[in-house]
C-alpha cells in the first residue's frame, strides 16, 4: 500500500510540473481552442473516478463532463486503455465550464464535487 501511495504522489507531482498552465478565465471561454489537460482515474488507489485535471497556475482544477457530453470522455477512455485501469493520459480538450457542480465517486465510497464542463473533443497530447 505504501508503494501505491508513493507512486501516486510521484505521478501527481510529476503532473503538476509538466503540465502547461491554463487560466480559469481561458477555460470558461474555451470552446474553439484546445486546452492541455490530464485525464485521470485514481479510484483504484482511493482517489476519484475518471475526471479531467487542468493546471490553473495557482491550483489544480478538476472537471467532469456533464451527462450530455460524458460519452465523449468514455469513448476516448475505451479506445485508450479501458475504463478500469488506473492511469493518467495527457490530453488536449475542447470544453467549456457550465457553472454547475457534479458529484464524482471517490475512494471509500465518498463523493467529491467537481466543476462540470461541456466536453466537445478530446485527443492525446
Amino acid at each position: 500500500m505504501t508503494h501505491k501511495i508513493s507512486l501516486l504522489l510521484i505521478l501527481t507531482l510529476f503532473g503538476l510540473f509538466t503540465c502547461d498552465y491554463t487560466s480559469e478565465q481561458e477555460l470558461s471561454a474555451t470552446t474553439e481552442e484546445w486546452s492541455n489537460a490530464r485525464l485521470t482515474n485514481q479510484l483504484p488507489v482511493d482517489g476519484c473516478d475518471w475526471h479531467l485535471g487542468v493546471d490553473l497556475k495557482d491550483e489544480w482544477g478538476q472537471y467532469v463532463p456533464n451527462d450530455q457530453t460524458n460519452s465523449v470522455m468514455k469513448n476516448f477512455i475505451e479506445k485508450n486503455g479501458g475504463l478500469n485501469a488506473p492511469m493518467f493520459i495527457d490530453v488536449q480538450v475542447k470544453m467549456k465550464l457550465t457553472g454547475k457542480k457534479k458529484k464524482v465517486l471517490c475512494g471509500w465510497n465518498t463523493k467529491a464535487d467537481m466543476d462540470e464542463v461541456e466536453l466537445y473533443e478530446i485527443r492525446r497530447r
